[in-house]
């Protein structure tokens, strides 16, 4: 369900681009071109039934590392009016109602922490782009770009900043993450809020797929 890649690669890192350069995941390195083959991946999987998504926000094409086996990746190029993000907002447009949000720090932007933990990458998403879908994490599990952070941590930063789903590849880190959310939940009552409006997000998007049954 997770794709397509909308991210722009860069040409001068070209196959040294270790997260879709390498593995040829990105429809090219023309913000347009990209922006096109978007769009055609999300009406592709409406054919299937799939669902619309659109990844890694805001774009993984400008760094070298792969944050799934690198620590530190930071993009020093993307910044809030960079052509690049322009295939992300024409996916708004078309409809995604799926957004996952990249793991690297995007130091134009928040030099602070990576994009999933960054209330100012998500206001750059839900505000500026006018996504009004899911936001999905990328890998907290198993990631050395956020291993520094506590499983539970990893959670409840990337609930607060106002993320909907976390992904994780290790089931391990589950009962961790689950149980930070529910304390700070039951300590923080704007915390509490933003994870129903999560779940109500997430609620309506599997209502839109046909994923939700009601039982008489």
């Amino acid at each position: 369900m997770l794709a397509p890649v909308s991210d722009v690669l860069s040409p001068a890192l070209g196959q040294e681009n270790e997260a879709i350069g390498s593995t040829d995941r990105s429809f090219g390195v023309d913000p347009q071109s990209e922006g096109r083959g978007a769009r055609f991946g999300l009406r592709a999987r409406d054919v299937v039934g799939a669902g619309r998504a659109a990844k890694h926000f805001l774009g993984l094409g400008q760094v070298r590392g792969n944050t799934d086996n690198t620590a530190d990746v930071t993009d020093d190029q993307t910044a809030a009016n960079s052509p690049t993000i322009s295939p992300f907002s024409a996916a708004v447009d078309s409809g995604a109602a799926w957004t996952m949000i990249s793991l690297a720090t995007y130091s134009k932007i928040d030099p602070t922490q990576p994009a999933v933990f960054s209330p100012a990458v998500f206001r750059l998403l839900r505000e500026r782009l006018g996504f009004c879908g899911v936001v999905v994490s990328d890998e907290l599990g198993n990631a050395v770009q956020v291993k520094s952070v506590p499983a539970g941590e990893r959670s409840v930063r990337f609930l607060d900043a106002g993320g909907d789903i976390i992904l994780t590849a290790a089931p391990s880190s589950l009962g961790l993450m689950i149980d930070a959310v529910l304390a700070r939940s039951a300590a923080d009552s704007q915390f509490a809020e933003k994870v129903d409006a999560a779940e109500r997000r997430v609620l309506q998007a599997k209502g839109t797929m046909g994923l939700l049954q009601c039982k008489s």
